[in-house]
């Protein structure tokens, strides 16, 4: 009958489909809701529902009470043998014409089958990538009609048996978001890899190891401190830290590993495509969802946005003089900052020379410089270096023969936070990827 996940399909199908039979004709139900059925078989309520589903049997006739959601009455099943072109009066009969029934309902799953198949999973991040997609609003029910989406954590209960249970490149694509900070997020890229045709790393961390990714410049053990004992806030008189294995009222518990170094998701697995943002805007993510669907997609490992810095689309841009000379850094919070003119000229930190665009310019509408989420244009090593190497060449730089060494520090120190600033989203990714620490790898 095929590969195992087709013959675990099949027995499992029959399983319930046998069930719900059973019960509608012995059990005395006038209907059988999911729950009870999913109760009664020991299965998850979304596995039952969706082989429901696949069966038209909430399309039958049967779908009789939305709020209860009671799939079958015997009277459903009679119109499901109708539907199905089964002569059957009596549940009974469609016990008897079960493998007619099999063959049908396996027909149609081909169809549902024709739809890519496509995963969501979110590692180390905000969560700021799953509201992008919520925000593709009216869109994202173009996005649910056109595939199947098999693995959505957040939102949808999906298991990863579910997913271990499919074939190898049976997920058309799956949208990564995050960078990678735990044992189970890595065992889980790994299984997707495996599972899928195509990866896209989706936002900022799992492109450049985002935000999350500073974590490199500490140790497992002094961010545990932080979190654990030292924050303003934090109550631990016993010193309560967490461990990877405890055992409660003689039952082993298991936390996955936590581990020393923040990694973007092509330092774990192969990617095919990089998403960009912090996060994705949504008229990125549906052109991406429009290039997989249609097959015109660029090069593998391309970044799917414009390859043109920020600056150049900035609405600033007019503002900003051929050659540059800064006097000082200032916060946004020190000064009035002019909605008009470019953020440098003003004296405020702004990644647009060193940023790829496509981002929409949404921080510099919101009259805040640039933050760098989008990465590197193409043949850029190291975002952070070429930040560093593009604020060197504007600082001081009309008295920079007459500054003392002194005044040279001073104007340095007015750039608060230089490594957090750099490589506020690229750390893991850069050619530091984090602080050399004794005893840690990287």
């Amino acid at each position: 009958m095929g590969n195992k996940p087709e013959r675990d399909y099949a027995v499992r199908h029959k399983q319930i489909i046998n069930k719900l039979l059973e019960m509608v004709q012995h059990g005395g139900y006038g209907a059988v809701s999911v729950t009870r059925l999913a109760t009664e078989l020991g299965m998850d309520q979304r596995t039952v529902k969706a082989h429901l589903e696949i069966a038209e049997i909430d399309k039958a006739g049967v779908f009789i009470d939305h709020e209860k959601k009671e799939f079958c009455t015997k009277e459903g099943l009679i119109l499901l043998a109708d539907k199905l072109g089964i002569q059957a009066t009596t549940p009974a009969d469609m016990n008897t014409n079960y493998e007619r029934i099999e063959k049908e309902l396996r027909n149609k799953r081909e169809v549902n089958m024709a739809k890519p198949k496509v995963a969501i999973y979110w590692c180390a991040s905000c969560g700021g990538c799953e509201e992008a997609v919520v925000d593709l609003n009216e869109d994202i029910l173009k996005v649910v009609e056109a595939v199947d989406i098999v693995l959505w954590p957040v939102a949808l209960d999906f298991k990863r048996k579910d997913i271990e249970a499919m074939a190898d490149g049976d997920i058309a694509v799956s949208f990564i978001n995050g960078s990678v900070r735990l044992e189970e997020q890595e065992e889980m890229v790994k299984l997707l890899r495996q599972k899928s045709q195509l990866v896209v790393a989706f936002g900022s961390c799992a492109h450049l190891g985002g935000i999350p990714g500073l974590a490199n410049f500490w140790s497992r053990e002094t961010v545990f401190n932080r979190a654990y004992l030292e924050t303003e806030s934090t109550v631990n008189p016993g010193k309560t830290m967490p461990q990877e294995k405890v055992v409660v009222d003689g039952h082993e518990l298991e936390l996955p590993k936590f581990f020393d170094t923040v990694r973007a998701l092509n330092q774990v697995i192969p990617v095919d495509y990089y998403l960009p943002g912090c996060a994705p805007p949504p008229d990125l993510i549906m052109n991406a969802v429009n290039a997989i669907l249609t097959g015109k997609l660029p090069e593998k490992g391309a970044v799917l946005a414009p390859n043109i810095a920020l600056c150049d689309t900035c609405p600033r841009k007019d503002s900003k003089p051929d050659k540059l000379s800064i006097k000082e850094f200032k916060r946004p919070w020190e000064i009035k900052v002019d909605p008009e003119k470019c953020f440098l000229v003003q004296g405020i930190f702004c990644y647009g020379p060193a940023t790829r665009s496509g981002c929409g310019e949404t921080c510099i509408k919101a009259n805040q410089g640039c933050r760098g989420c989008f990465g590197p244009v193409d043949g850029v090593v190291d975002q952070g270096a070429k930040a560093l190497s593009m604020m060197a060449s504007m600082l001081g730089l009309e008295d920079e023969e007459k500054m003392s060494a002194e005044e040279t520090k001073k104007l340095i120190d007015t750039l608060v936070d230089p490594a957090g600033t750099f490589y506020r989203f690229s750390l893991p990714v850069s050619l530091l990827k984090r602080k050399r620490i004794p005893g840690i790898g990287g």
